[in-house]
Parts: C-alpha cells; sequence; structure tokens
C-alpha cells in the first residue's frame, strides 16, 4: 500500500516556501537530487504536477497549492499535541485525492469538502 511520508511533506512545503529546489535543498541539508526525487515521487503518487517552471524558480501548481494547506495543517499538528485530522495514507485515499485534484483543476471556484468514509460510519458516542 503507497504511503506519504511527513519526510516528503516537509520536502514539498520546503521547496514551496523557498520557490526552488536548490534553496530548499541549502535549507534542509539535503542534496538537490535528492530533494528533486522526493518531489517526482510525490507528484508520481498523487498522480498530479505539484510545481510549476517560472523563469528560474518553481511556483506552486493549482494542485500543489491545495496540497500545501493540507501538508501545512498536517506538519503543525504533528509538532502540536493534538491527533492528527488531516491527511491520507492508503493507495485508495491517494488515488481518490488524485482524482480530487484533477477535479478542483477544472473548477477552482467550487467549494470541496472531504470526509473520510470511516468517519461517517461510526455511531455518535461510539
Amino acid at each position: 500500500m503507497g504511503t506519504i511520508d511527513l519526510v516528503a511533506l516537509e520536502i514539498f512545503r520546503t521547496v514551496a516556501e523557498q520557490g526552488g529546489i536548490g534553496r530548499a535543498a541549502m535549507k534542509l541539508n539535503r542534496v538537490q537530487s535528492n530533494v528533486t526525487t522526493r518531489v517526482k515521487q510525490l507528484e508520481h503518487s498523487l498522480g498530479v504536477t505539484l510545481f510549476l517552471r517560472q523563469g528560474r524558480g518553481i511556483v506552486l501548481s493549482p494542485e500543489g497549492r491545495v496540497l500545501l494547506s493540507y501538508a501545512e495543517r498536517l506538519l503543525t499538528s504533528q509538532m502540536g499535541s493534538r491527533p492528527v485530522e488531516y491527511g491520507f495514507a492508503t493507495r485508495a485515499d491517494i488515488e481518490a485525492m488524485a482524482a480530487a485534484f484533477r477535479a478542483w483543476a477544472r473548477h477552482p471556484d467550487a467549494f470541496w469538502a472531504f470526509v473520510h468514509v470511516a468517519a461517517l460510519a461510526r455511531k455518535p458516542g461510539g
């Protein structure tokens, strides 16, 4: 089963913040090829392009902006004491999120809410 690990999300977030692979690699104290590989693996797992080239740097794609908001919440919750409320782990979850990203790209002004099916199946108070 495929997973998205917190290290990959942290690398993704740092690349987004720094606006480039090289600057992110320096900040993370990693070699540039490692950062590039991790970003490409994340893109492949999700089936979307997360960054677009712009001049000498890169910018987030629409899908990348959506993932960044989730990544920031997930990474922030991991640093605090509250349980993780955002994220996806299984291959089915990743495929569903990738499909949602593609749909969102076609309809960027729509309101989207994601609810985990297991949460719907829970009984109140149980």
